[in-house]
């Protein structure tokens, strides 16, 4: 599934000569944006489509979101592949060695874009998207979870990001897989009551009540559970993540438990890199952004440790790796550039047909 967006003044003259474009995109476990956006901070179109991280989706399935992304932003911005000077991808795991780059090369080549793809960090575009101060520090939680420390523009140290088997504390699966383990230990009659097992089961599609068996004697539910979980690829245990939220929002003491340990996992995680008080810290990814109760728990702990900060909120790092396109093109990038950048990207976001 994929949104376009043409935002509205963008259609080009016919004959008019095109400013060079660079294709800017944010490259997530869950979703890709891109945003097609012009050397004077212009966002000209807009695009999303599934999956973008070769670590969690796949290769073939990143591949196909990435390409996808970026000709739907061309199209919505009325502009030609050749016009396309540079292309800027953030995303966690960027050593998707030389077979991954040569298979995206070629799909973005199929439609005509021959320009160099650069690759960078999430977490440097996180960092780029809240602030354009060139020290600070940046907190992640959305699929995966990570922290970096950021000096004179380069990452200087980062902790965690190892992934959904061996780390991501605090992540969206984190919590999503915590969620669904509280679940099954209360219908296994193994843990405490809570009302997770509920909303976990209420939200497993019907399919899975139909080929779900309770021939070894198991509750129904957990077959359901069973069925549907097993089905998916892990690293989707994150859609699980908003139950643990809802829940803890009633005062279930299992999913406040689940929230307490995430902020101090993600907690220990900022301040394993983060540098003095004073620098900015963002905060991103689609946990945090969405979730304050989350960053008022994180925000308690650093004032706890006599370094209290307040977080600085972003959706994701598109406008980072929008701004990381146009340092990569030589334009200076202060925080009035990053501000309107910023605008201009979001108000083709909300122009974008759910």
């Amino acid at each position: 599934m994929s949104t376009v967006n043409r935002p509205p003044g963008t259609v080009r003259p016919a004959g008019a000569k095109m400013n060079p474009v660079l294709l800017a995109i944010d490259a997530g476990g869950t979703s890709t944006r891109c945003a097609a956006i012009t050397e004077d901070a212009r966002c000209l179109g807009f695009a999303r489509h599934g999956a973008g991280n070769p670590i969690s989706a796949g290769a073939p399935i990143a591949i196909a979101s990435l390409a996808s992304a970026a000709a739907d932003a061309l199209s919505a911005a009325q502009t030609a592949p050749q016009d396309v000077h540079a292309v800027t991808i953030a995303m966690a795991g960027i050593s998707s060695g030389a077979s991954f780059e040569q298979s995206l090369q070629s799909a973005l080549a199929s439609f005509g874009v021959h320009a160099m793809v650069r690759f960078d960090s999430d977490a440097m575009a996180g960092f780029c998207s809240g602030t354009a101060a060139e020290n600070g520090s940046v907190l992640i939680s959305g699929t995966g979870a990570a922290a970096a420390r950021m000096h004179a523009g380069q990452a200087m140290a980062t902790a965690d990001g190892l992934g959904w088997l061996l780390g991501d504390v605090g992540s969206g699966f984190w919590i999503g897989h915590q969620v669904a383990r509280a679940a099954l230990a209360h219908l296994d009659r193994r843990g405490p009551e809570t009302t997770l097992s509920a909303l976990l089961v209420a939200g497993m599609p019907a399919s899975a009540a139909t080929a779900a068996r309770t021939d070894d004697g198991r509750p129904p539910e957990i077959m359901r559970i069973l069925t549907s979980t097993y089905a998916a690829r892990p690293v989707e245990l994150a859609r699980l993540a908003p139950l643990a939220f809802d829940a803890a929002a009633d005062g279930d003491a299992v999913a406040l438990s689940i929230i307490d340990e995430a902020a101090e996992g993600l907690h220990a995680t900022l301040r394993a890199v983060q540098g003095p008080a004073t620098d900015p810290v963002v905060a991103t990814g689609g946990i945090l952004a969405q979730q304050p109760a989350l960053r008022r728990r994180i925000e308690e702990r650093l004032s706890a440790d006599g370094a209290p900060v307040e977080l600085i909120p972003v959706d994701d790092g598109l406008t980072g790796a929008a701004v990381l396109a146009l340092r990569g093109a030589g334009v200076r990038v202060d925080e009035r550039v990053r501000m309107a950048l910023s605008m201009s990207i979001d108000d083709a976001r909300r122009s974008v047909t759910p």
